[in-house]
């Protein structure tokens, strides 16, 4: 419990130099409101089959979490009551429009990672070791952070990642019966949710915070982030900057490792770095110790020491690609789904906002051609 204190006070200490100052450039509109106070809709989709956290500990971690976002934004957040539906039937809601999802190169903890996923995870590495965003998570590994030898890294963490795929696949009952199906599948994949969520405008979301009992897993193996690769690829939490959205899961925290209030302080912290780091101020994520992101998920990780403070600070995003990529996902997705209005205000959006990009011509292109379409 002192641990875990000890923790969030490092963490939360971390966050407080976060800022939403934009980089010199007129700042774009982030998915929530720069300032006042803030109520954000939660929604609790659960699967009666898995363990389901009390009411009473999801409504703490709440209102605990709510005390992060006040002292660390200085504005008051709250959190909505959270609104109940069934997983499976809301994600399946949400899929829909786009038939049976397809995706290429993804991570399946069902099965030993294969040599050609291997090979897609030796060069994730490599990127991430160009970027200098991997280093820090080396002692994770039992590697000097320092290390020069660049082949050992990548022998190492790729060997120890498909170690820890194979053990979260022997820990966990979830990949028989009906848990090995692809809709469930799905519903775990962090990929799944970007693409879905990808084109649901911002008035419509579903809500701004999700919650939910099942694993959730990045399983993109060509952009898996360094906390991923430690803990076997399942994640506390993503957000979806555009539309607004972020999900966490609160299965990591039901673990027998923990005592209930270890898991309430947990999740609330998991709940905090999504919101208030995240999907409200919009920043960089920082993976060395004791910094917003640093990576804890029990029982599945855990860095063994407490992480001291943060001495980087965080810097914002690139708001205007990030707001970008998601306007031109949500007029190739909504285009094809028979919303060509929809499809057209976005374009207007997009050429105000990137008027040199040449995805706007490419996209004005593509609705040109659908209009001829239709007209025929």
């Amino acid at each position: 419990m002192k641990r875990i204190r000890r923790w969030l006070a490092a963490a939360l200490s971390a966050m407080a130099v976060l800022s939403v100052a934009g980089c010199g450039q007129k700042m774009i509109a982030g998915p929530l409101p720069a300032e006042g106070d803030l109520v954000l809709r939660v929604a609790w989709w659960t699967d009666g089959t898995l363990p389901v956290l009390p009411a009473e500990e999801l409504d703490r971690a709440l209102r605990r979490s709510e005390a992060h976002l006040q002292a660390v934004l200085s504005r008051k957040v709250r959190l909505d009551a959270p609104r109940p539906g069934d997983l499976q039937a809301e994600f399946d809601a949400l899929v829909k429009p786009f038939g049976r999802l397809r995706f290429a190169y993804r991570l399946d903890p069902r099965q030993p990672l294969p040599e050609d996923q291997q090979r897609l995870v030796y060069a994730r590495i490599m990127d991430l070791l160009r970027s200098e965003k991997f280093r820090p998570m080396l002692p994770s590994f039992s590697m000097d952070e320092n290390s020069p030898d660049v082949r050992a890294i990548l022998d190492t963490v790729t060997t120890q990642f498909g170690r820890a795929v194979d053990q979260l696949r022997e820990k966990t009952p979830f990949w028989a019966g009906p848990y090995a199906a692809d809709a469930v599948r799905d519903r775990r994949s962090v990929f799944a949710w970007s693409v879905v969520l990808g084109t649901v405008p911002v008035n419509g979301k579903p809500a701004d915070l999700i919650l939910t009992n099942d694993l959730l897993i990045f399983d993109s193996l060509t952009s898996l982030p360094p906390t991923a690769l430690v803990t076997g690829g399942v994640v506390t939490g993503y957000t979806r900057l555009y539309p607004g959205v972020s999900i966490v899961s609160t299965l990591p925290f039901l673990s027998g490792d923990l005592s209930r209030e270890e898991r309430v302080a947990g999740l609330a912290w998991a709940i905090t770095r999504e919101v208030g780091g995240k999907l409200i101020l919009m920043n960089e994520e920082d993976f060395h110790p004791g910094c917003v992101n640093a990576f804890w998920i029990p029982p599945l990780s855990d860095t063994g020491e407490t992480p001291g403070p943060c001495e980087r600070k965080h810097t914002p995003l690139d708001r205007r690609g990030l707001r970008t990529a998601y306007l031109a996902d949500f007029i190739r997705g909504t285009a094809l789904r028979g919303r060509p209005a929809d499809a057209v205000r976005a374009l207007e959006e997009l050429r105000r906002l990137s008027p040199g990009d040449p995805v706007v011509e490419e996209l004005q292109a593509m609705l040109d051609s659908a209009g001829r379409g239709e007209a025929r």
